[in-house]
């Protein structure tokens, strides 16, 4: 099933790509916590809070933000992970150097457009940050206000960057259920200041700050405001991309919202994941990627179409 998805992956890129495909990567719990028969879960902060773990690549297209396919999709048990683009079981990692490894497989399979990876304000790690640009990955990710760089000369935290941006209206967006419009403001800063990795070594000790090269990249503001100006999101983001324009860039992140969609539609609101029956991490992969496939074959349906697809879909 997984080579059938990623299949699908190739043809969507091909067709429905313009200059780019959007891979959109989140991590969100599945909770199984009165699922005695599943022996291989996995506890998180508390006895209620035990199920598995999901982990998931969403492709999109850089025309609408339209999903394409689920690329990549890991199950975190207390065994280990099974996953999509491994046959066997694996250890599990943490998130960011999981990641690392997701986005070189990604890069191998060589798709027609560049690949861009959209990720939240976890990946905001210099040290990762540097890792990918080096492997020549393209992404646009959030980052935090108080996260320090070079800008002018000086440095300054990302917030304070932000406030000395001119910001112009880009699109209208839709927030919470109401219409609101995106404003961005955008600049260069390079990203000097040595990672801060927090973990330990051998002997316990937290692990040394890590220098590396400056990494240059641009800095997007987005601010969406409601009718009375009014500052509902911003979101700090620094990409690598420099060939778009930073509307583009900020509509990319914008279209972040579509994986929560595809975790609403398994978990809530079409296959009812967190009632499946399967025993096993490895038994409820299996379907988790037979539904994924269903979910591709009926977003291929088709816009505008008759009433009757338009029903079915």
């Amino acid at each position: 099933m997984e080579h059938l998805l990623l299949m699908e992956a190739h043809k969507g890129v091909a067709e429905r790509c313009d200059k780019y495909a959007l891979c959109v990567h989140d991590w969100s719990m599945v909770n199984f916590g009165k699922h005695q028969s599943k022996l291989d879960r996995k506890q998180r902060a508390h006895k209620n809070d035990i199920g598995y773990e999901l982990q998931t690549a969403l492709l999109l297209n850089d025309r609408n933000g339209e999903p394409l396919a689920p690329m990549v999709q890991n199950v975190v048990t207390d065994a280990g992970v099974w996953s999509s683009y491994h046959d066997e079981r694996i250890k599990f990692q943490a998130h960011l150097e999981e990641l690392t490894s997701r986005m070189a497989w990604i890069a191998s399979q060589e798709f027609v457009h560049r690949v861009v990876h959209i990720i939240d304000r976890e990946a905001a790690s210099v040290q990762h940050q540097r890792q990918w640009d080096e492997a020549n990955h393209l992404f646009v990710l959030r980052d935090k206000v108080g996260s320090k760089v070079e800008f002018n000369g000086r440095e300054v935290k990302l917030g304070e960057v932000a406030d000395s941006l001119t910001f112009q209206i880009t699109h209208e967006v839709e927030i919470k259920g109401k219409k609101a419009m995106q404003y961005v403001g955008e600049a260069e800063v390079t990203m000097t200041r040595p990672a801060k990795p927090k973990r330990c070594d051998a002997d316990g000790k937290r692990v040394k700050p890590i220098k590396g090269k400056p990494l240059r990249v641009r800095l997007v503001v987005s601010r969406i405001l409601d009718n009375e100006g009014h500052v509902l999101a911003e979101w700090v983001l620094l990409s690598n991309v420099w060939d778009v324009d930073a509307k583009t860039t900020a509509l990319w992140y914008y279209w972040c919202w579509r994986i929560e969609s595809f975790f609403k539609l398994l978990k809530q609101a079409g296959h009812q994941l967190e009632s499946w029956q399967q025993e096993s991490g490895l038994a409820l992969a299996k379907r988790l990627l037979i539904a994924s496939m269903a979910c591709v074959r009926v977003a291929s349906i088709p816009q505008p179409t008759p009433k009757n697809l338009l029903r079915i879909r």
